[in-house]
């Protein structure tokens, strides 16, 4: 993370028959480079996120903490069996 590159600068220098190119140099910050290297951790780590596996949660988990839940006993107790007519007998006939 530390990646820099020197840049060269040709500046003239001098006048007339005396003039001439010096080659000043510079080190500044490789932005591509340190982009590279994070990209090439983040793939060695496994810190990206596969295309398939990106498409969310295939169920949902529902809590349903007391508070929430219904009284089993009083609605088993409100409960009233209903007969149906056409029923009673193992071959549908009464």
């Amino acid at each position: 993370m530390d990646a820099e590159e020197t840049k060269f600068f040709p500046i003239a220098v001098g006048r007339g028959k005396n003039r001439r190119l010096r080659i000043d140099t510079r080190n500044t910050i490789s932005w591509n480079a340190r982009k590279e290297g994070l990209d090439m951790a983040f793939k060695i780590r496994g810190m990206y996120v596969r295309e398939a596996e990106n498409k969310g949660p295939e169920f949902t988990v529902i809590v349903i903490n007391a508070e929430n839940r219904p009284d089993w006993a009083k609605m088993r107790a409100s409960q009233k069996t209903i007969d149906v007519p056409g029923l009673k007998g193992s071959n549908g006939n009464s």
